[in-house]
């Protein structure tokens, strides 16, 4: 019987990832968007909480560390991490980026 303890272990250790992979996908779900052409993308306003940061200055760092591996590493940075700004309403009808 104590052969049987490996494989039992290894199997919840597969179905621990697999549950892993299954909240993160879900979580991720959330807050995925489309554009007009079925490309997805996410707004770093809203990923910053699931990466646990509070402060919008947190996940700018991390988005300028992201595109500084991405051009290390030979990569088109514009291809990966694309920069789009969302246009919010502010009083009186007027606009700006967020």
């Amino acid at each position: 019987m104590p052969e049987d303890l490996p494989t039992l272990d290894k199997g919840l250790k597969e179905l621990e990832k697999e549950n892993e992979n299954l909240i993160i996908k879900t979580i991720f779900k959330g807050i995925k968007h489309d554009d007009y052409d079925g490309n997805e993308y996410c707004y770093a306003r809203e990923l910053k909480y699931i990466l646990g940061y509070n402060q919008w200055r947190s996940i700018n760092d991390l988005i300028k560390l992201a595109k500084a591996a991405c051009k290390e590493s030979d990569n088109n940075v514009d291809y990966h991490l694309a920069v789009d700004r969302k246009m919010i309403k502010l009083a009186k009808g007027a606009t700006r980026r967020w």
